[in-house]
Parts: C-alpha cells; sequence; structure tokens
C-alpha cells in the first residue's frame, strides 16, 4: 500500500520522475549520451498533447511569423513545408499566419482570425482551432527548415521565415 502511495507521488511530479529514471540509468553509457546530446539533435520533434481530437494523426504546424516577406515567398515555403516536410513525414500541416502579418485584418475575416484561412483552404482540411484541441501535434522549427533546403537542393537561408 505504502510502496503504491510512493509510487504514485513519484510519477504524478514529472521532474522527480525524470531524476528517478535518470538515477536508475546512470550506468547505460547510451542513455547518459542521448540525454546530454538531445538538445543538439536537429532532427528531433516535440509532441504536444492539447486534446482528444485527430488520434492517429500528427498535425504539424507551420507558423508564419514574420511580416517581411511578401505574399508569393510565404506560399512558396508554406507549399513547400507542406509538400517536403510535412507529407514526407506523414504529418497533416495546419498554417498559422500571424496576426502581426501585412496580409491581417484587425477584427478577423470569414469568420477566422487566420489570415491564411482568408484566402485558402487548410491542406488537410484541419483548421487552426482543431490543432488546438488535437491529441498529438508538433511545429515547425528553424532546424526543419534547414534540413527541407538541403534535402531539396536549395541554398538561400534568406527564406527562413518561421521562428521563436
Amino acid at each position: 500500500m505504502l510502496k503504491m502511495k510512493i509510487i504514485k507521488f513519484v510519477a504524478d511530479h514529472d521532474k522527480l520522475w525524470f531524476i528517478l529514471r535518470c538515477l536508475k540509468r546512470m550506468k547505460d553509457k547510451d542513455f547518459v549520451f542521448d540525454v546530454n546530446h538531445l538538445y543538439n539533435n536537429r532532427f528531433m520533434y516535440r509532441f504536444k498533447e492539447f486534446g482528444e481530437e485527430n488520434r492517429g494523426k500528427i498535425l504539424y504546424l507551420i507558423e508564419v511569423k514574420d511580416n517581411k516577406y511578401g505574399f508569393g515567398a510565404v506560399l512558396r515555403n508554406v507549399l513547400q513545408e507542406c509538400l517536403i516536410g510535412g507529407d514526407e513525414l506523414g504529418f497533416y500541416p495546419v498554417v498559422k499566419m500571424s496576426d502581426k502579418c501585412f496580409y491581417a485584418e484587425n477584427k478577423g475575416f470569414l469568420g477566422t482570425d487566420n489570415p491564411w484561412e482568408y484566402y485558402f483552404k487548410q491542406p488537410k482540411g484541419i483548421s487552426l482551432d482543431e490543432f488546438k484541441r488535437s491529441y498529438r501535434t508538433t511545429e515547425a522549427t528553424e532546424d526543419n527548415l534547414v534540413i527541407i533546403k538541403e534535402r531539396s537542393g536549395r541554398e538561400s537561408k534568406s527564406e527562413l521565415y518561421v521562428g521563436g
């Protein structure tokens, strides 16, 4: 009974659970190496759970945060990410343009606050609101874009528009 209470307590506290797991595997050289180099892995995707919708799918947010790119450049990069980044990995892309971009309206338009949806349908028909209620999600990162550009043979780094 006490053992189960301790296990439940530890399991309910993420940091404590992590420390105990690390201590248990401290002599495992591969584990220690992986943990120490975890954030140097540019091929890593971080998954988040927001709700129960879209189980069995991995939703991939492509977020256009800057307002310094023209419409054609934004469209080309989003399509490139959808076709090469999302589809190749089996992800379901969802595009979000910042409310700070040139194309945003103060009070939204056509029933949405997402400027991408003023002009286009979502690539896989999954809205930004649905993304926020979905089970398995990830986001495009600058590393993802560099990898996509390397694989597609493009060299320009000035086309990176996703950033934190």
